[in-house]
């Protein structure tokens, strides 16, 4: 009886050592998405500006 309640609060611990990694990376990868998400939109405003003063935002060549 004691050896199963070892292995369940092993097998536990390691679920919680293994869930916390995982996390701090979803965490991050949040703030990255956030951090991209952000420099789209000036990027746009960037564009939509410069569309607005009437310069080509698209390099041609001519």
């Amino acid at each position: 009886m004691l050896d199963i309640l070892c292995t369940n609060k092993n097998r536990i611990l390691k679920q919680t050592y293994i869930s916390l990694p995982n996390m701090q990376l979803r965490v991050l990868a949040s703030k990255k998405r956030k951090e991209r998400k952000a420099k789209d939109i000036k990027t746009q405003r960037m564009q939509q500006a410069l569309k607005n003063e009437g310069y080509s935002t698209t390099a041609s060549a001519k």
